[in-house]
């Protein structure tokens, strides 16, 4: 399952770090506007910043074209609660 959020800033990233939840470097790239769960590596990365050579927008596509059954949550608590549930099921 990858979990996503449409948003990121630093309030949002405080808060996912202060719910216990790791959060790769990458969060903080400058582009990475959205971010998601990625449960090989329990962490929160971060999506949308410039990869080789493309702009936001099409890395943002590439990784929609390529996810597989997202889940989009509507707000950092949202977000929070759903990594929650997923890793409490898979331990």
């Amino acid at each position: 399952m990858t979990i996503v959020l449409k948003d990121n800033n630093e309030a949002i990233r405080k808060k996912i770090a202060d719910g216990g939840i790791e959060l790769c470097q990458c969060t903080m790239f400058y582009g990475a506007c959205w971010l998601n769960y990625n449960e090989t590596t329990k962490s929160v990365h971060g999506l949308g910043y410039p990869f080789e050579g493309m702009t936001q927008e099409e890395t943002l596509a590439q990784f929609e074209y390529e996810c597989k059954d997202p889940c989009y949550c509507k707000d950092v608590n949202e977000f929070i609660n759903k990594i929650k549930d997923y890793v409490s099921k898979t331990e």
